[in-house]
């Protein structure tokens, strides 16, 4: 007989996996991860894409906003607020970014969890500025 589990088990554990994902060791691939963890890899993207837009809704409900790339200003730093769910503080970091932009004025490191309206922002202002 199947347990039912409410929809806030699921996104907790889907939490947690997302978690793990980010934790495993350097080197193997995120495709690799899953494998070997059981876990399929649409079901894995698709509660990412949930998980990514929610915090999208969250950073737009909190009214936590860039400056318009439309205005032409000498911006030098732009801070980029990070939602990321409650989780246990981590001993080190094991972070290695997806991608890394170099521009002759900055260094930009990219994660595989980076929205896409963020990562459109980033990319207009880096072009904007070049």
């Amino acid at each position: 007989m199947k347990q039912h589990i409410s929809h806030n088990g699921r996104e907790e554990h889907w939490r947690a996996l997302m978690t793990a994902c980010d934790q495993r060791p350097a080197g193997q691939s995120i495709t690799d991860w899953l494998r070997d963890n059981g876990i399929c890899k649409q079901t894995f993207y698709r509660w990412q894409r949930r998980f990514r837009g929610q915090a999208t809704e969250n950073s737009v409900d909190d009214a936590v906003c860039l400056p318009g790339s439309a205005e032409k200003s000498e911006l030098s730093f732009v801070e980029i607020p990070l939602c990321s769910p409650k989780a246990e503080p981590q001993k080190a970091p094991l972070y290695a970014p997806a991608a890394v932009i170099h521009t002759s004025h900055a260094v930009i490191e990219l994660s595989v969890e980076i929205s896409d309206p963020v990562l459109c922002r980033i990319l207009r202002e880096v072009l904007g500025h070049a």
